[in-house]
């Protein structure tokens, strides 16, 4: 019995790789990226609106749960 073939080429396994790298490139500590870190004062409008948003849906969906 064969056993399982992962990467049929070095290509497949470089583009694995490469894929990997670049994905955890994007986990730098340095430039943290996500979207609740607020940057300028439209972002921070932004996510005051998001917040509030999230409170009424948070808000129907108690209301709606109950018997």
């Amino acid at each position: 019995m064969k056993p399982p073939v992962w990467f049929n080429n070095k290509a497949s396994l470089a583009g694995a790789l490469m894929a990997l790298v670049t994905g955890m490139a994007g986990c730098s500590p340095n430039y943290p990226m996500d979207t609740l870190s607020n940057g300028s004062d439209f972002a921070r409008r932004i996510h005051s609106i998001y917040l509030f948003v999230n409170w009424i849906d948070f808000v129907v969906m108690l209301s709606s749960c109950s018997p």
